[in-house]
C-alpha cells in the first residue's frame, strides 16, 4: 500500500482552502501544481476541483452530423474525457502515492457524481488506497470536524442517478439539435441548439407571448385632484369608490362617468 500523504478532494478551490484551514488549525500552506492550488499540512494534501472535471460525450465516430442520423445517438455509447486537464493532471499526481483518499464534495446528487468522477480518476493511478466519503451541509468548523471524524462510503447509486441525468441531457440535446439543424439546413456556427432545459423554457416563453398577443385591452380612467386644505399646503388626492363587492376601487371603467366626475372636480376647483 502507498505510504504517501493523505489526499482530500473537494468540489471547489474555496472549499479546499476553508477545509484545510479548519483541519490544520489555519497552519496549511498553498503551493501550485499544474497551475492548481494544493493545500498542505502535516501528512495531508487538499485539492479543489472545478465542479465536473470530466465530461460525457459520444465517441469520435458519431461526430459527423451528415453521416450519422440523429436517431442513432439514442442508443450510442458514451465516453468520459477530462475537461479540466490541469486539475485532472494534478489530481492524478497527488493520488498516485496517496495512502488514503477522502472525497469531500458537496452533499447533493451532483456532489456525489463529482465524487464518483474523482474516485475513478484516483483508481486509474492508485488501486490500493482506501477511499472514504465525508458529508457536511455547511463548511463550519463543527460540521467539518464531525464529518471527518465519521467518514462514510461513496453512494454509487446516488451518483448513478446524476450520471443518468448527464447521459439523458447529452442524448436528448444532441439528437434534437442535430435533427432541427439538419432539417432547417442551419449548420456550423448557425446551428439550432435544443436541450432538456431549453425546450421547456422556450415553451414557457411562447405561451407567455401568446397570452400577451391575445390580451384585449380595456380602457379605464383614474382621477386625481390637487386639493388645498384651509390654512394648509396643497396635496394630491386620488378618487376611489366602493365597488359591487364593497371593496375600494380606483379605476373607472365607464368613460361617461369619468367625464361627469372630471367636470365635478373642475367645478369644485372653480
Amino acid at each position: 500500500m502507498s505510504r504517501g500523504p493523505e489526499l482530500i478532494i473537494t468540489e471547489k478551490d474555496n472549499a479546499a482552502r476553508r477545509i484545510a484551514d479548519i483541519l490544520s488549525g489555519e497552519s496549511a500552506t498553498a503551493e501550485r501544481q499544474n497551475d492548481v492550488n494544493v493545500y498542505k499540512w502535516g501528512g495531508k494534501r487538499c485539492i479543489g476541483l472545478s465542479g465536473h472535471v470530466v465530461g460525457v460525450d459520444f465517441p469520435p465516430e458519431y461526430n459527423d452530423w451528415r453521416d450519422v442520423e440523429p436517431v442513432e445517438l439514442i442508443d450510442a455509447p458514451t465516453t468520459k474525457q477530462p475537461t479540466q486537464e490541469g486539475i485532472v493532471a494534478a489530481l492524478r499526481t497527488l493520488a498516485r502515492n496517496a495512502s488514503r483518499v477522502v472525497i469531500a464534495t458537496d452533499y447533493d446528487r451532483e456532489g456525489e457524481l463529482i465524487g464518483k468522477e474523482a474516485y475513478e480518476l484516483v483508481r486509474e493511478v492508485n488501486e490500493d488506497a482506501p477511499i472514504d466519503r465525508v458529508r457536511f451541509s455547511s463548511i463550519t468548523e463543527r460540521e467539518v470536524q464531525e464529518a471527518f471524524a465519521n467518514p462514510d462510503d461513496l453512494d454509487f447509486d446516488l451518483a448513478a442517478a446524476g450520471e443518468a441525468r448527464q447521459v439523458i441531457d447529452l442524448t436528448w440535446g444532441a439528437a434534437l439539435t442535430r435533427f432541427l439543424s439538419l432539417s432547417a439546413r442551419q449548420l456550423g456556427d448557425d446551428f439550432i441548439s435544443v436541450g432538456r432545459v431549453q425546450g421547456p423554457t422556450l415553451k414557457l416563453i411562447v405561451d407567455r407571448e401568446r397570452e400577451i398577443q391575445a390580451f384585449d385591452p380595456e380602457a379605464y380612467w383614474e382621477l386625481y385632484g390637487n386639493l388645498t386644505k384651509s390654512g394648509g399646503d396643497p396635496f394630491e388626492a386620488r378618487y376611489f369608490y366602493l365597488n359591487d363587492e364593497g371593496n375600494e376601487a380606483e379605476r373607472v371603467w365607464d368613460g361617461d362617468v369619468a367625464e361627469v366626475l372630471t367636470e365635478a372636480l373642475d367645478a369644485a376647483e372653480a
